[in-house]
């Protein structure tokens, strides 16, 4: 059939720029990691900043795994892992993290902090794959994320 080869090349020039997406995406999580952990090691206090940027750098190492399984049958299900990996941290930050290193500060405060902006960017990265089902995905998580952080915190007021 005439048309079949322009559809097969339509399809790889789609998966190629979807994977190009992706790996912009992915570098980009990395690099703010990277930078996030070491703000942390001079906003904190010993032992504690050494904890929260071993998490970070951890986290950023991690991010890495969905590029080596790129062209295999787990790239697509490692895609949609990796942006349910980051909704669910954004949320443990939520609920768990303090807001001050010092004094006893109520966790529902975080609500008025930036920290609920990272959800945004996480559905934004999503976006770089060029795929709509893991943009609906991300922000289904995201979504169920900040439910449960909010139930939390809810539950411990």
């Amino acid at each position: 059939m005439p048309g079949r080869p322009d559809q097969s090349s339509a399809e790889e020039a789609l998966a190629g720029a979807e994977r190009k997406g992706f790996r912009l995406a992915v570098i980009g999580r990395t690099g703010a990691l990277v930078a996030f952990a070491f703000f942390y090691l001079t906003l904190y206090a010993f032992p504690n900043n050494v904890y929260v940027a071993g998490v970070l750098l951890l986290a950023a190492a991690i991010g890495l795994i969905p590029l080596r399984l790129a062209r295999s049958r787990f790239e697509r299900t490692a895609r949609f892992a990796l942006f349910a990996l980051d909704a669910a941290a954004a949320s443990a930050i939520l609920a768990f993290a303090p807001l001050s290193s010092g004094g006893d500060v109520p966790q529902n405060l975080v609500f008025l902090s930036s920290r609920t902006e990272y959800f945004y960017v996480i559905v934004a990265a999503s976006i770089l794959a060029l795929s709509p089902a893991l943009v609906i995905w991300t922000g289904l998580c995201a979504v169920i994320g900040l439910a449960s952080a909010t139930a939390w915190i809810m539950l411990g007021m």
